[in-house]
């Protein structure tokens, strides 16, 4: 049978609320009980419940992240340095890759809402923003990440694509390229001018 709270506290000679202090890392603790029962814990191969910790602390220590496509170097590599990061801060990241897919993507925002995640980044355009305006009147946490939504208030992180191709173009001219094309994803009402000489 799987150890419970109430075992490791048992076993480590102390009460519940220390065991729960020391998973949570609050209040006063010496480091001789918190050694004790970090230990005991080990021994028992004690594993919190994260449900449990969710209600009483309102918190999971889980982000979801919501990418179009994991085989796209560009959100593999952003997805894994979110996870660097959310490693450092304590949390722990479910990925999601949405394939661009509407219907996926309330799938998995759902399952991800059911698994009660702290936030959510969504790196996927969505082809509804009636998703996202459900999640922002929730006040479910997030951030938009390279799939920004416009006339719609919320945090984003996105690329000034318009500069980067303008320093682009700049660059090639000034390597003496007169010939230039572009090949984009989804330009999405962009429009772009080249120039030759």
């Amino acid at each position: 049978m799987k150890p419970t709270i109430y075992d490791v506290a048992r076993e480590a000679g102390v009460s519940i609320a220390t065991v729960s202090k020391v998973l949570n890392k609050s209040g006063r603790i010496s480091d001789k009980t918190r050694e004790k029962v970090d230990r005991i814990m080990a021994e028992l191969n004690y594993q919190p419940s994260l449900v449990a910790s969710a209600l009483t602390s309102r918190r999971t220590g889980t982000i979801g992240l919501m990418i179009p496509d994991i085989a796209n170097p560009f959100f593999a590599e952003a997805a894994r340095s979110i996870e660097d990061y959310a490693q450092e801060q304590g949390s722990d990241l479910i990925v999601c890759s949405t394939d661009r897919n509407d219907e996926k993507a309330a799938r998995y925002i759902s399952l991800l809402l059911r698994k009660r995640v702290d936030g959510l980044i969504i790196a996927s355009h969505t082809g509804n923003p009636d998703m996202i305006r459900r999640l922002l009147a929730d006040h479910v946490p997030l951030v938009l990440f390279s799939a920004d939504i416009r006339m719609m208030e919320s945090n984003s992180v996105t690329v000034d694509d318009y500069k980067g191709g303008y320093q682009a173009t700049e660059y090639l001219l000034s390597l003496g390229h007169r010939k230039l094309g572009i090949i984009s994803d989804n330009l999405r009402g962009a429009s772009c001018v080249l120039r030759a000489s």
